[in-house]
């Protein structure tokens, strides 16, 4: 939402900007740069790795806020099951990833992050990622521009090669 914001200024200070999620916009163009997928994370000291989507309603959950790129994926793959936001135990509503791993790494309770966001916790064991049964949240990322205004030439020339740069 903050990036969105930002690009719908009357003069905004940027040309481009990356989010999790497109929300239709007259003023607003889109392109696909990468895929990803959110995943559950523990206290590194959690013990099982798989857990089923009962034991995923009832644990103390920590969101990102409403409107995040986040949060509207993981309330869709919900939806798309019946369930509601208001059904699961959410304990903490956070309004950015670094503030989500941080509660979850004191034992505040579990997050769902991009796989992106958590791969040094993981490698520090920090944090462990936990398993869904016969659950996958994706995403995708867009990179995100004005229509009705003229981009400079270097954000012309990235908006340009956004393909080629983010594969890989």
């Amino acid at each position: 939402r903050k990036v969105i914001k930002l690009l719908s200024e009357e003069f905004p200070e940027y040309d481009i900007g990356f989010v999790g999620s497109s929300l239709k916009s007259r003023n607003l163009e889109y392109k696909e740069v990468m895929k990803d997928e959110l995943v559950l994370v523990a206290p590194s000291s959690y013990a099982p790795s798989v857990i089923t989507l009962d034991d995923f309603i009832k644990m103390p959950l920590i969101l990102r806020e409403e409107g995040s790129g986040t949060r509207i994926s993981l309330e869709q793959m919900l939806k798309s099951m019946g369930i509601d936001v208001l059904d699961l135990n959410v304990v903490a509503i956070l309004g950015n990833n670094t503030a989500v791993k941080e509660a979850v790494i004191k034992g505040s309770g579990f997050g769902v992050v991009s796989k992106y966001s958590i791969r040094n916790e993981l490698k520090c064991k920090l944090l462990k990622k936990v398993a869904i049964k016969d659950i996958r949240i994706e995403r995708k990322f867009f990179a995100v521009r004005r229509k009705d205004l003229t981009p400079s030439p270097s954000a012309r020339r990235l908006w340009d090669n956004l393909s080629y740069l983010m594969k890989g």
